[in-house]
């Protein structure tokens, strides 16, 4: 392949002798490169690979005289740089990949970064990054133009509880190949990225998005109107312990509830803060309200020098008006040490609120005699007959 051509001139007569006749040689340049004694033109004499060597340095002599003996000379240095042509595949470094993505994090989260490298370079290095695999449905990679990076984004929600560990397939592929080069190939590699899923602190979830209850009126305060219940769906082993009746069994990391009645409501119903039982506080009047509604909010939080939980439970008398007031259950004697630190955790831990709505029916039942609407009075003739 003929690279370039160098051509030096002699001021002697070319038409007398040799004087002026010139030979070209190469002093610096084997094996690589060979020039053409005659014409100067300089040509490759074996492959060379611009990923090891991009430049070189080529001397080339001319003599006059056609190189006899007592012919002059003069050299010249030739700097050769080899383009780039895409000959070589990109490579992963890592057979195997380590990152890691909270259950918490929303859609379009960037998960992390991968570059496999590439020894050419400009566009014989550019590469797309795909997923292979059933994957593709959770997680998604898009290419960094600029780094050539594949960046690992989070295409649906993850769940440690339902899945803790997902293996991505991820394959990077040279976006431009050279057809010359096919039989070089394949221009592409894959590697496997272990993507973790971080457990988080959810809210405690009801068993039921709503309760329906019945209970008779006028029965004695402290009749039992229905039980709602929940659970944590974070796993025992998490920093979050797992229930779903509410008993104490540790200070830190518990879950109640209580309810708190609205202001201008008499207080008619409580609930049992470890087990969620509710009962009526005072007998209830069904010719006064039919139907109660109650919406129990249960909060789940921590302190550093104890423990309480913030339920709130709104309740309603089938008015689009309602009142709800926040109370704190404390466990610790020390109650300026829980005082400080409840507001930091009600900051800290803002979300972790599950809420159910409770239906209670009051039933009739006979406890109203008849009673005549007004009194009556009537007049009849002495002499009437009867059945008149």
């Amino acid at each position: 392949t003929s690279v370039t051509q160098v051509t030096a001139t002699d001021g002697d007569d070319p038409s007398y002798g040799n004087n002026a006749r010139l030979l070209y040689s190469l002093i610096q340049g084997q094996p690589y490169f060979s020039v053409e004694p005659k014409t100067g033109v300089i040509r490759m004499a074996s492959q060379m690979d611009r990923e090891t060597k991009d430049q070189y340095l080529v001397v080339i002599q001319a003599k006059d005289m056609v190189g006899q003996a007592g012919a002059f000379s003069a050299t010249a240095t030739v700097t050769i740089n080899l383009s780039d042509v895409n000959d070589n595949p990109p490579k992963f470094q890592q057979r195997l990949y380590y990152l890691n993505v909270s259950e918490e994090a929303p859609v379009g989260t960037t998960v992390g970064r991968l570059l496999a490298e590439d020894s050419d370079i400009g566009e014989n290095a550019a590469m797309n990054y795909f997923i292979e695999g059933d994957s593709s449905d959770v997680f998604g990679i898009i290419t960094d133009r600029e780094t050539q990076e594949g960046i690992i984004i989070l295409k649906k929600r993850v769940d440690y509880e339902s899945k803790r560990k997902h293996s991505v397939r991820v394959k990077a592929v040279n976006r431009y190949i050279d057809d010359r080069f096919l039989k070089e190939g394949p221009f592409e590699d894959t590697t496997i990225v272990q993507i973790s899923v971080v457990d988080a602190d959810e809210p405690p979830i009801f068993t039921l998005e709503s309760y329906v209850m019945e209970i008779a009126e006028g029965v004695v305060s402290g009749s039992l109107v229905g039980t709602v219940s929940a659970r944590d769906l974070d796993n025992d082993d998490s920093s979050v312990r797992k229930e779903s009746n509410f008993e104490i069994i540790d200070i830190i990391n518990d879950d109640r509830y209580s309810i708190v009645q609205g202001l201008h409501l008499k207080r008619l119903f409580s609930i049992n803060e470890h087990n969620g039982t509710i009962i009526t506080t005072e007998p209830l009047d069904r010719e006064k309200a039919s139907w109660h509604n109650i919406t129990v909010t249960a909060t789940e939080t921590t302190g550093e020098s104890g423990s309480f939980i913030a339920m709130k439970v709104i309740v309603e008398k089938m008015s689009p008006h309602y009142f709800h007031i926040l109370i704190l259950y404390f466990f610790n004697d020390d109650k300026v040490t829980v005082y400080n630190t409840i507001f930091k955790s009600i900051e800290g831990n803002p979300e972790k609120i599950s809420e159910a709505n409770v239906y209670i029916q009051v039933l009739d039942v006979n406890d109203h005699a008849p009673e005549f609407s007004k009194y009556y009075e009537t007049f009849v003739c002495e002499n009437a007959v009867p059945g008149q």
